[in-house]
């Protein structure tokens, strides 16, 4: 429940993991009737919208009470959509509390799935649904448990294990056991930053020894022609020559990233792809782009204290539990999984 000046918001939101192709599952109703209200939907779908996977929406039932002087039920000749008084407040805080609920909820595994490691006697091998096989050597090479947990305000505190097969990252919590996507991890870290600094286009960037790019005539055109929207994610750049692109600043995050170029090109054709140059639309895909092709790539063995840093600035932002595209960064297994697989 959120309590509010101007009315009180109340509801159930499903799982990322249970989600509709259409809106038909999102119901709201105003002071004891289902309505609709264009402003209210519309703040809490641009709310959930990056954290849920393309095209998908939740499963949803949002209650509100109002002053009934507050609602107009006369815009629709059946009563069933209302205009609210301060829609643009509740909506506020309706978009709120769905990034706090969606962001922070960690995948669960499947009540119904059987998460066995079943030996085949008769053909000698094995059928396995989950578990270790193949990645044995990641294992005894990065586990090292920690002494002290990683204390962060949207995770719980977590005993970092190690790393597995250079794609998890393996922590123990009060409740269970938690398996981290790294890359998807480093993606929401990156993105959360260079979000922060589109929303802050005065801010300073980040001087880095020149860069020169050398690209295609049209290429450079390309980017030339958007200097001052790249310049928004902290990238400052300037034409020099034919065919070659100077860049002066990049925000920290991007600072290491390969082939710098065509990431700059291909984030741009994603931004490009849906959404208006210059709208906070834009900017978010071209964020959400720079930070999916710059995040560290799976396969990638860290160093004991950079996993540390990787979950303690993961807990820092204020989605942890969903990357940029909606896809799930953790996998939680409280003590209820393990008393059902093991039948305890």
């Amino acid at each position: 429940a959120r309590e509010t000046p101007d009315g009180t918001l109340r509801g159930l939101i499903g799982d990322r993991a249970v989600t509709r192709a259409s809106r038909n599952a999102v119901t709201l109703i105003v002071n004891g009737r289902v309505a609709r209200c264009t402003a209210l939907l519309a703040a809490f779908e641009e709310a959930y919208r990056p954290l849920m996977p393309r095209g998908r929406h939740p499963l949803t039932t949002l209650a509100l009470t109002v002053p009934p002087d507050t609602v107009d039920v006369n815009i629709h000749p059946a009563k069933a959509e209302v205009r609210l008084l301060h829609a643009v407040a509740l909506g506020a805080a309706l978009a709120d509390a769905t990034r706090a609920t969606l962001g922070k909820l960690p995948t669960l595994p499947p009540t119904g799935a059987d998460f066995a490691f079943l030996p085949d006697r008769d053909a000698g091998t094995t059928n396995e649904i989950f578990s270790l096989a193949g990645s044995l050597d990641g294992i005894t090479r990065t586990m090292v448990p920690d002494a002290e947990p990683i204390v962060t305000p949207n995770l719980p505190p977590l005993m970092l294990i190690g790393q597995l097969d250079g794609r998890l990252l393996v922590a123990e919590g009060p409740d269970g056991l938690y398996l981290i996507d790294q890359h998807r991890a480093h993606e929401r870290v990156i993105y959360a930053y260079l979000r922060t600094r589109a929303l802050r286009p005065d801010g300073d960037a980040d001087a880095v020894e020149p860069l020169v790019l050398a690209l295609s005539p049209a290429d450079a055109r390309r980017i030339a022609g958007r200097m001052s929207d790249l310049a928004t994610a902290g990238v400052s750049c300037e034409a020099w020559g034919k065919g070659t692109v100077l860049v002066r600043s990049l925000p920290a995050e991007l600072a290491d990233a390969p082939a710098l170029g065509p990431l700059l090109l291909d984030a741009l054709t994603e931004a490009d792809d849906g959404a208006e140059s210059g709208t906070d639309g834009w900017r978010d895909r071209l964020c959400t782009a720079l930070a999916c092709r710059s995040a560290l790539r799976r396969g990638t063995t860290l160093p004991h204290e950079a996993m540390r840093d990787l979950v303690r600035r993961l807990g820092e932002t204020d989605s942890p539990a969903v990357c940029p595209h909606g896809s799930p960064i953790i996998l939680h297994m409280g003590s209820g999984f393990f008393v059902r697989q093991f039948g305890w």
